[in-house]
């Protein structure tokens, strides 16, 4: 079993090259930044000297990442809103921002993808009896972060 070094970097420049190149991939929150730079073995100071300069430099934008966040997690992985805003406080998005993302969500989007979900969930059930499909076509909602009154909703409308 082998395990790797740290990442150490050895000048700020050669963390900031990286780092850019980190953020252009995808979009990145602050957080997910500063423990990179942390990772690189940068001190508290230069870890915070970097995210400003990559601030100023547009590679990092905590409101362009919470809205590619919000939409990327919706659109193809058809999570609900609980599980989106869970991933967005562990990513350290400002509680303001995670609101304003949560609002591009379109709510009839939202209730038709949840709808859809359920249909396919139902056609994957085989064996048991309708109450015993219904509660597993929930647990599942309830695990891709839908919430249980969204999810009566949704049932009640599919029927």
């Amino acid at each position: 079993m082998s395990f790797q070094k740290p990442n150490k970097v050895s000048s700020m420049t050669e963390a900031l090259k990286k780092l850019e190149k980190y953020c252009a991939y995808q979009e990145r929150s602050h957080k997910q930044v500063y423990q990179k730079c942390r990772d690189y073995g940068l001190t508290e100071d230069e870890a915070n000297q970097i995210l400003i300069e990559l601030i100023s430099s547009n590679f990092l934008n905590e409101q362009r990442f919470a809205e590619a966040y919000v939409q990327g997690k919706f659109k193809i992985k058809s999570w609900g809103k609980q599980k989106i805003v869970h991933g967005l406080n562990n990513a350290g998005v400002s509680k303001k921002l995670i609101e304003n993302s949560m609002e591009k969500i379109d709510p009839k989007v939202y209730l038709q993808t949840l709808i859809s979900l359920a249909e396919k969930k139902r056609t994957t059930l085989k064996i048991g009896t309708e109450f015993e499909k219904t509660i597993k076509i929930q647990r599942y909602l309830l695990s891709k972060g839908y919430k249980y009154d969204e999810i009566s909703e949704a049932l009640k409308l599919q029927d």
